[in-house]
């Protein structure tokens, strides 16, 4: 089967040459030395390196070159660059231009799939058959096109701001006397809620004071991939802020939510997916934070094939037992993937899944780390010859790089069993909490002193691995990657054009519990509070509990001891203080709501205006997120 290969940041194959010609290659052992000083373990070689994004096979149908020829005529290139005045009123959007794709994700056509593709969201779209669809940035139709299909909605809305240069291709639909085309804007908030009014006179507005439930009558999908990316204040991009009030606008019930929990299908960037959707402790932030305790299912439906993050990893048998948790889930839901949509490491480990089914791996097995230097010492014992008796066959440079990856491969290793034994240590000492306290301090101050002697990037490596372990055992993980009921299939960049990959997301709201609901004057402002404490709790987020409250109010320390969650075992907590004190990035939900409510009712609580003069200064980036949500309160 033929593969498709795409290189670090975009750059093309004869770029890279020109780069590897620049950069002097690691021959001397002054660079091995180097490498063993600083850490970095990967040769300059290694890094320049293309990587493959396995996956679908590469097509260039007749169709999709239609449509791509339409889009250049309109003023885009591939390049995401004017060729000449545009056409278009948005000339930023990344267009779906392969519709065999939209097939594979919702169609039962048969086009090249069987029927069972359609589980992949069908089997949850299937009770929103009949409702009205609101489909922002349509663009040349091919996905609403199959949506439409497959939901035939009672009214089907697409609110595109160039509907006369997309006409051509949107005609099938306009054909449909339950489809509707203005061209106001779906990203400009007035305009949004102003079609909402008017042209959806089917739904109501829920009840402010009731408890929000699931509005299956009404779904929204919208386009906000864009290539080059506009920046837009302290937002990497305009696509950025809008997908930050989408998402904001679940816990404030505003816009499209003011109807219910309203479920969105969104094609985003494909790297924006990173901050919404992390696969690693250190990758989670507020954002993800606030989505875990606003969602039922935030899905990665569609992407690229994901490559390890090399500056956030995680332990691999972390990754296989949750993705053989996924395959268990798929099976029961008579789930299959296309063989060419299947993301790498599922393939991978498809081959090994019998060996490791319904088998507990997180923090029993020695922790393995995906390193690049490994990769290359597997590369260079490949190439040894056995028989040679001379290294092998290898040169004098190579023989020595192997030698030094050997002694960094004996380092690591012993480094994984260490931390394997740290971990299994504090949840043994945790437990003596309550069976013998005396035992408890004496080993408690015995671990802590422990851990205080490592170097820091040890210690670091070790709560790192503490972190990952701890949020993966959560019931349920904590992470919304974890929760994942399939792989995502894999797409590929020439499916769009400008050939920039997006990824789609399904998001369903749930109702979050009422402390997080109220909001302004009126209310007890809980929710309010809730944001204030958040911002200023992931500002410290390698610290323990504890310590953040005081950071936060002086004196609020205390409440972490009126929250079992947070320190009693039983309940996933940890009654160790100093270095064996969970960190503030593991925040799970249930610890935050009991967090909030000993907030609300202690008695030396500030006021929400004290709170505010009180809160650190905060980055632009942060200023500007917090007013990009805080404008969608009276929508």
């Amino acid at each position: 089967m033929q593969r498709t290969c795409t290189d670090i940041g975009g750059a093309t194959s004869a770029q890279f040459k020109d780069l590897h010609s620049q950069i002097r290659k690691p021959q001397t052992e002054g660079f091995m030395f180097a490498a063993a000083k600083y850490g970095s373990t990967t040769s300059a070689r290694q890094l320049l390196r293309p990587i493959a994004v396995h996956g679908a096979r590469a097509s260039s149908t007749a169709a999709t070159k239609k449509y791509i020829k339409h889009l250049e005529k309109s003023g885009i290139s591939a390049s995401g660059r004017r060729k000449h005045r545009c056409q278009l009123k948005d000339p930023r959007r990344v267009n779906i231009v392969n519709p065999d794709l939209c097939v594979l994700l919702i169609g039962k056509l048969g086009l090249i799939v069987t029927d069972d593709i359609v589980k992949y969201v069908g089997q949850t779209l299937e009770r929103h058959r009949g409702c009205d669809l609101v489909d922002i940035n349509p663009g040349l139709g091919l996905w609403s096109l199959q949506l439409n299909k497959f939901l035939e909605p009672r009214k089907h809305i697409l609110m595109e701001p160039d509907g006369d240069k997309y006409a051509e291709f949107l005609r099938p639909l306009l054909d449909n006397p339950r489809v509707t085309l203005t061209t106001k804007s779906g990203l400009v908030w007035k305009d949004l809620v102003e079609v909402l009014q008017t042209e959806l006179p089917l739904q109501r507005l829920a009840c402010q004071d009731a408890v929000p439930t699931r509005n299956d009558t009404l779904l929204v999908t919208a386009n906000l991939s864009t290539f080059p990316k506009k920046v837009h204040r302290s937002f990497e991009s305009v696509s950025t802020m809008v997908i930050y009030q989408f998402l904001s606008s679940i816990r404030t019930s505003s816009l499209f939510q003011r109807y219910g929990l309203v479920r969105m299908l969104l094609w985003v960037d494909n790297d924006e997916k990173a901050r919404l959707l992390p696969r690693s402790a250190s990758r989670r932030r507020r954002t993800a934070f606030e989505l875990e305790t606003s969602c039922e299912w935030f899905r990665e439906v569609a992407s690229l094939d994901a490559i390890e993050d090399r500056f956030a990893p995680r332990d691999k048998w972390i990754n296989v037992e949750s993705g053989c948790n996924v395959i268990n889930k798929m099976e029961a839901q008579g789930l299959r993937m296309p063989a060419d949509r299947q993301p790498k490491a599922y393939s991978d480990l498809m081959k090994e899944y019998p060996k490791y089914a319904n088998t507990k791996l997180a923090g029993v097995q020695a922790p393995f780390l995906p390193r690049p230097f490994k990769q290359e010492l597997d590369e260079i014992n490949k190439a040894m010859d056995e028989e040679n008796p001379v290294r092998g066959g290898l040169s004098m440079t190579q023989w020595r790089r192997r030698t030094m990856l050997r002694k960094l491969l004996k380092v690591d290793d012993e480094t994984a069993i260490f931390n394997l034994d740290l971990l299994q240590k504090a949840e043994s000492i945790s437990w003596l909490a309550s069976e013998s306290p005396s035992e408890f301090q004496a080993a408690e101050a015995a671990w802590n002193e422990e851990i205080a002697k490592l170097k820091k990037g040890q210690r670091m490596s070790f709560n790192n691995f503490r972190n990952n372990v701890y949020l993966f055992r959560r019931d349920p993980p904590a992470l919304h990657w974890d929760r994942r009921v399939f792989e995502p299939l894999t797409i590929r960049a020439d499916e769009f054009f400008p050939p920039q990959p997006a990824a789609l997301l399904d998001i369903q709201p749930k109702a979050m519990h009422p402390l997080l609901r109220q909001y302004a004057i009126g209310s007890d402002r809980s929710g309010d509070m809730s944001d204030l404490l958040l911002r200023k709790w992931f500002l410290s987020m390698s610290q323990g509990m504890r310590q953040t409250m005081e950071h936060i109010w002086p004196g609020a320390g205390e409440l972490v001891a009126q929250c079992p969650s947070m320190t009693d075992p039983r309940r996933g907590g940890s009654p160790m203080t100093g270095h064996g004190a969970l960190r503030t990035r593991v925040l799970t939900e249930e610890q935050w709501l009991e967090m909030l409510q000993a907030w609300m009712d202690w008695p030396f609580r500030p006021t929400y205006e004290q709170l505010i003069g009180h809160s650190l200064p905060q980055s632009a980036a942060e200023e500007e997120e917090e007013n990009a949500k805080n404008g969608l309160l009276y929508l």
